[in-house]
């Protein structure tokens, strides 16, 4: 095997070939956890154990409205953060290579996946007490058509999501009082819709609203797109939820370093919300 290249969906692989496929000793993936990043190999491996694993359970579970993988982040006891392996899987830095356990140093092969969204939730650590877990919504071998793929390079002119735009968006999803919102809004990054469209965040507020938010940097330009983008996804929001396109439940955000006057009126005049977030 090259790189994980010549894995066949629903095998079984023992760890030494695991091992052999990207480059590491076999023992290594008893201790590194159910998140293995391989950057040499461009993998993220991940291992999940849906129903309970033997040692601890993450509750992953498959949803079976969508048919996705809710898969459970690293860290096992206090808050996880979306930092390291978990931060590589919100972003899809890799690829994503997801196994189950299937016995003593076995795995079943489930396939390449990718992270549709990234949502805060609550639940016991392995020393019983509640901590703040990220569930992360795997879709599995699942190929985006010609059309998402042509909408995720115009969303970013192009060139790729630069640094300070990804740090400025995971910023506000670790902090959403950053842009006006209650602490404990759940964030979803890089929310994908039934349609294409994929909202930089979408949170979930207790009261029962959903705020779509679109994060630019700077510059009259880009914070204008930004605008029209934040009032598409508030639409979008509105029919996720079953709601009347206009219904105040569904909101829309955008959020920037700075933001003209004139990009401010035109939200004003349209019903989004504007956040400036300094600069760190």
């Amino acid at each position: 095997m090259a790189h994980g290249d010549e894995l066949v969906v629903d095998n079984v692989y023992g760890w030494d070939e695991l091992a052999l496929a990207f480059g590491f000793k076999p023992k290594w993936l008893g201790a590194v956890g159910g998140m293995a990043p391989r950057p040499d190999h461009g993998a993220l491996i991940l291992v999940t154990h849906p129903g309970g694993g033997k040692s601890f359970d993450y509750n992953d579970h498959w949803d079976d409205e969508t048919g996705e993988l809710v898969y459970t982040g690293r860290g096992q006891e206090g808050d996880q953060t979306l930092e390291g392996a978990n931060r590589h899987l919100a972003e899809n830095r890799y690829r994503n290579f997801v196994f189950a356990g299937a016995g003593t140093k076995r795995l079943k092969y489930l396939g390449q996946a990718r992270c549709t969204g990234t949502e805060w939730a609550e639940a016991p650590g392995r020393d019983g007490l509640p901590r703040k877990v990220l569930r992360f919504r795997l879709r599995i071998d699942r190929e985006e058509t010609p059309t998402e793929v042509a909408i995720t390079v115009a969303k970013f002119f192009g060139g790729g999501e630069s640094d300070a735009h990804r740090d400025l968006k995971l910023q506000i999803a670790h902090d959403p009082t950053l842009i006006g919102l209650p602490p404990d809004a759940a964030p979803s990054v890089e929310h994908r819709f039934l349609s294409p469209d994929r909202a930089d965040l979408v949170f979930k507020l207790a009261d029962g609203r959903v705020v779509a938010v679109e994060v630019e940097l700077e510059g009259l330009a880009n914070t204008l797109v930004g605008a029209w983008q934040a009032a598409k996804y508030r639409t979008l929001v509105a029919l996720q939820e079953g709601w009347p396109i206009g219904d105040a439940r569904a909101g829309g955000v955008l959020a920037a370093h700075s933001i003209p006057e004139r990009v401010r009126a035109f939200c004003r005049e349209h019903g989004i919300a504007c956040a400036e977030v300094p600069r760190t």
